[in-house]
């Protein structure tokens, strides 16, 4: 079995959850790229809907707009209940991934009111 020597140095450094806001200033750094941020994506997500609301608050205040497509990923894959309103929100947001994401997001939930609001942004026929 072939170990990645990037995430055993993560999980030698952060061996428990480092939290939702250590995760974002590591997305912010120029130099974490590749298997580095897969890894942070992948803890972000495995305890997103424990840290449901400070992920969706770290998403609301980020500036840097590569983290702020990421984070939203990681929510929209979550499938998270309290991001309803982001992702009605940014459907017809201005960057095609915020889009592309908060669709994809509505999608994943599939509720009545995520139904409603692909319908209502003319989105809602569109099968995938």
């Amino acid at each position: 079995m072939i170990v990645d020597p990037v995430y055993t140095g993560w999980k030698r450094k952060y061996p428990k959850f480092p939290g939702v806001t250590k995760c974002i200033e590591l997305l912010s750094r120029h130099n974490v790229r590749g298997s580095m941020v897969d890894i942070i994506c992948g803890e972000l997500e495995e305890n997103a809907k424990a840290h449901a609301a400070e992920l969706i608050a770290g998403f609301q205040t980020e500036q840097n707009a590569w983290v702020r497509r990421i984070l939203l990923g990681v929510i929209s894959e979550a499938k998270l209940p309290e991001a309803l309103s982001l992702f009605i929100e940014h459907l017809q947001s201005p960057d095609e991934s915020l889009r592309y994401r908060s669709e994809e997001g509505l999608r994943a939930l599939n509720t009545p009111e995520a139904r409603k609001a692909l319908w209502e942004a003319g989105r809602g026929s569109r099968s995938r």
